[in-house]
């Protein structure tokens, strides 16, 4: 392997500044299954099953569309859940999912507090966060590529 062909590979094109993400899915197809979801957690709601919504939004959140509508949408339907739910319940309800919901939950509470809904509970979901997982969450959420 003296030639040097591995050499011949240009990583200037590989910075993440020139890289563009493609949509792998439809947009439209996207949207209907948050409306979808929407529904049925509002059903949930109504009937004061906030544990149930919660758990069935984070059952699969659209993180596979880059539409900034669809995460606002329902970045929006999980911070109004998050609020509903009693200040006594949230350390129970986060403890009852598992390290990778958490850390999806984790990035939910951002999408929240970057909306500006709910910021008082959602500090209190954050403050549970953290005690059950450290600091990893919050690496993790704001690292991770697959944004809520």
């Amino acid at each position: 392997m003296a030639t040097g062909d591995f050499r011949n590979l240009d990583v200037e094109t590989m910075i993440d500044d020139h890289f563009v993400a493609e949509e792998t899915t439809d947009v439209a197809e996207v949207m209907a299954r948050v409306e979808a979801k929407e529904a049925e957690i509002n059903s949930m709601l109504s009937r004061g099953d906030h544990a149930g919504a919660l758990a069935a939004a984070m059952d699969q959140p659209p993180t596979d569309t880059t539409d900034a509508d669809v995460r606002q949408r329902f970045g929006l339907l999980v911070a109004s859940i998050l609020g509903g739910v009693r200040d006594s319940e949230i350390e129970t309800a986060v403890n009852s999912f598992s390290p990778d919901e958490q850390d999806l939950l984790m990035k939910f509470v951002y999408r929240g507090m970057a909306v500006g809904t709910e910021s008082g509970k959602l500090l209190k979901w954050h403050a549970a966060l953290f005690k059950a997982c450290g600091h990893g969450a919050i690496v993790r959420a704001l690292s991770d590529r697959a944004s809520v």
